[in-house]
């Protein structure tokens, strides 16, 4: 999961590097984000803030949601046509500065 800040907001990129011929199709992703702050970091302040429809690799969308100033964690599964749900992505960080 690559992350890129731009004015418009925060870019979400992502590829699966495994052989998808060995699995089913993807048919969306979820994403999830945590905005770091000073409770103790817990698996429930992650919040999902938006599913993807699955296009050709590699995915990429903008988020808008998100305030400067504040640290934010990203990650990203994948949903098949079977509605099984993948491990999550390792998470990725961006701290949000005044451009």
């Amino acid at each position: 999961l690559k992350l890129i800040m731009f004015i418009v907001g925060i870019v979400l990129s992502w590829t699966i590097t495994q052989n998808l011929s060995l699995y089913s199709e993807i048919a969306s992703y979820q994403l999830f984000a945590y905005q770091e702050g000073s409770t103790p970091p817990h698996s429930n302040l992650w919040k999902k803030v938006g599913d993807v429809k699955a296009l050709p690799l590699p995915m990429a969308c903008t988020l808008t949601q998100f305030q400067e100033g504040n640290k934010y964690h990203f990650a990203v599964r994948a949903i098949d046509v079977y509605q099984r749900i993948s491990d999550f992505s390792e998470p990725s960080s961006i701290h949000l500065f005044a451009l």
